[in-house]
């Protein structure tokens, strides 16, 4: 008999695969009381600090994320990496994958979340928290 293995639903940014998201739902501002999900399934994500649209995905039960890495957005370098990164396994904390990004090369660079599983065998580019 095959054990299934336990999972867990998450919502995800489309954009960076970050599980730091923020969905807005109804407040009643007489009560504190808050009701259902706005049917705008648009959100906010923390790490990319910007309103993406957001996905419902399953996941192992012990997936998380470990670190992120800046990789091409456009057409002419989908699939690099950025020049700051020193290879492909490297994985880097929040503030350092910003720092690459820096605000000029939005268009160009993207940040994408690195969950457990995603890099054989990861070399960790930091100390401390992820997100620090």
């Amino acid at each position: 008999m095959k054990k299934i293995k336990p999972t867990k639903k998450l919502w995800l940014c489309t954009h960076c695969n970050s599980d730091n998201v923020e969905i807005k739902k109804w407040v009643n501002p007489n009560t504190s009381e808050v009701g259902t999900d706005c049917e705008d399934k648009t959100g906010y994500c923390s790490d990319c600090e910007e309103h993406y649209k957001l996905e419902l995905v399953e996941l192992k039960s012990d997936a998380h994320i470990i670190g992120y890495q800046v990789t091409g957005d456009g057409v002419k370098n989908a699939g690099e990496i950025h020049s700051g990164m020193l290879n492909g396994s490297c994985v880097y904390s929040l503030s350092q994958a910003n720092e690459m990004l820096g605000k000029e090369s939005l268009d160009v660079w993207a940040l994408d979340a690195i969950w457990t599983g995603d890099i054989e065998n990861p070399r960790m580019m930091f100390t401390g928290g992820i997100r620090d």
